[in-house]
C-alpha cells in the first residue's frame, strides 16, 4: 500500500521524502540536544517540505486536468471517474508532506520544552 501511495504521487514524492528526511533528522537532533541556534534551520527544513508538497500537488493536478481535457468523446462517461481518481492521487504529496511536518512539529515542541530557561 505504501508503494502504491508513493507511485500515485509521482516524481514529486522523491523531493518530499528527501526534504522530509532532512527535516526529521534536524528536528530529532534538536529534540535530543536542544540549542536555540538550531530552531531556524529546522523551520527552514520544514518550509522546504511544505513548499515541495504544495508544488507536488499542483504538478500532479495539472496532469489530471490535461488527462480530463484529453478524454475522447466516446469516453465521456469515464471523465468524472478519471477526474476523481486523478485528484485523489494528486493529493498524495500534500498528505505525505503534512504527515512529515506533523512529526517535525512534535519533535520541535519536545526540543522547545527541553530548552534551558535563562532567568
Amino acid at each position: 500500500m505504501a508503494v502504491a501511495f508513493m507511485l500515485a504521487g509521482g516524481f514529486p514524492m522523491v523531493f518530499i521524502v528527501v526534504f522530509g528526511a532532512v527535516a526529521l533528522i534536524g528536528a530529532l537532533r534538536f529534540a535530543l540536544t536542544p540549542e536555540p541556534g538550531r530552531v531556524g534551520a529546522v523551520l527552514a527544513y520544514g518550509g522546504s517540505v511544505l513548499f515541495a508538497a504544495v508544488a507536488g500537488t499542483a504538478f500532479d493536478t495539472t496532469f489530471v486536468a490535461r488527462a480530463v481535457v484529453g478524454v475522447d468523446e466516446a469516453d465521456q462517461a469515464h471523465r468524472w471517474l478519471i477526474l476523481v481518481v486523478g485528484l485523489s492521487e494528486s493529493l498524495s504529496p500534500l498528505i505525505l508532506g503534512s504527515a512529515i511536518l506533523s512529526v517535525v512539529a512534535l519533535l520541535v515542541a519536545v526540543g522547545m520544552r527541553r530548552l534551558p530557561v535563562d532567568h
